[in-house]
């Protein structure tokens, strides 16, 4: 490795700097995904994965609608 592959990352490496659309600087691992800062990915309504929160039920209840995968269907006939 010389000087002038510091530029470009190898097989199987990630870039830990790179630029974004606007051209400054961008080093945190989510712009590098993005190949932009965070500052455009606002600018552009570009949103990250949000947690997903799940509704509580009662322990071993079912829920409303919720279907037993596992049962055979009601119209089989054995």
């Amino acid at each position: 490795m010389n000087l002038l592959d510091l530029d470009e990352p190898t097989v199987g490496e990630s870039p830990t700097v790179g630029r974004c659309v606007c051209g400054r600087k961008i080093w945190d691992p989510v712009s590098l995904l993005y190949e932009m800062g965070s500052g455009c990915r606002k600018k552009h309504g570009i949103t990250g994965r949000q947690r997903v929160r799940l509704a509580r039920t009662r322990p071993g209840g079912d829920c409303d609608g919720q279907t037993d995968l596992l049962a055979p269907p009601a119209d089989a006939t054995p």
